[in-house]
């Protein structure tokens, strides 16, 4: 289910893909936004769909595989991460499947951060290239969700939370961390 709060109020914003209640839909997992009017939300059966702010529109993603986050690298290109190594380039209502055969971890967080786009797995974090998936070392022995805000890059693991500006990373202390 999409939700929008507009005018003091909660209000669907999915109703030509919301599904009945006597009926298993679709199962987003994760929605990313560049603007109200350029909207992505995947889910757990490959599902990808791109929305304006007012409808809707499916994009066939090559896989059937569980999509956990998204992210927009600009307004015009969006990723989505998944199970098993899987990343997707989405542009003008096309997504292609980019592979790196020496990669299966789940990816569980996607991101753009400076012009580059990352995704954690359990164990770390990689940089999504066109020539394959780069491992970023990181102070921390996991790493799991990414969220960036304003110049700084956060990854929280199961055991570490970082903080990235850009040059250097920095471990924060945390229960299981000390």
């Amino acid at each position: 289910q999409v939700y929008v709060y507009s005018e003091g109020a909660w209000r669907h914003s999915d109703s030509e893909i919301l599904l009945g209640k006597e009926s298993i839909g679709y199962g987003f997992s994760a929605i990313s936004g560049a603007s109200p009017s350029t909207l992505l939300a995947v889910g757990r059966k490959g599902e990808v769909f791109q929305g304006d702010g007012r409808q809707w529109r499916q994009i066939d993603s090559g896989t059937n595989v569980n999509l956990t986050d998204c992210c927009w690298h600009d307004s015009n290109t969006a990723y989505a991460c998944g199970k098993k190594g899987t990343v997707l380039r989405i542009s003008e209502n096309t997504s292609e499947l980019l592979v790196d055969p020496a990669f299966t971890e789940s990816l569980w967080s996607i991101c753009s951060f400076e012009g580059r786009i990352l995704a954690a797995h359990a164990k770390g974090i990689v940089e999504i290239t066109d020539d394959g998936f780069v491992p970023v070392e990181i102070p921390a022995e996991t790493a799991g969700q990414l969220v960036t805000h304003g110049s700084r890059l956060w990854s929280i693991g199961t055991y570490d939370v970082l903080s990235y500006d850009g040059e250097v990373w920095t471990q924060l202390p945390c229960a299981d961390n000390e």
